[in-house]
């Protein structure tokens, strides 16, 4: 992929979430909830009011970052993550490849 190409794919990309986020927004009513949790042994995100759950998300983990050492490591790399939130990410490792 070309620099030109990248950035044009980066630009959509860009657009696409903000479009789900808006649409998480209207549906979800994300951004409204008192509290969040993120279960990392179960791979969920937790959104509630007043101890009731009102949208449970799966989640994968597709990265993370180290603010000690300012690197940055893909999700099926990091062996300290849980199989259940970077089983998907195959779809990304064969993209990048």
């Amino acid at each position: 992929m070309s620099p030109e190409e990248f950035d044009g794919f980066r630009t959509q990309a860009y657009e696409f979430l903000v479009q789900i986020n808006e649409l998480c927004k209207q549906e979800f009513k994300l951004g409204s909830w008192q509290r969040w949790a993120y279960e990392r042994e179960a791979g969920t995100l937790t959104f509630s009011n007043d101890g009731i759950p009102r949208v449970v998300a799966t989640i994968q983990a597709v990265g993370s970052t180290s603010n000690q050492s300012g690197t940055w490591m893909w999700g099926w790399a990091n062996r300290s993550l849980p199989a259940k939130v970077t089983d998907q990410l195959y779809l990304v490792k064969q993209w990048r490849a």
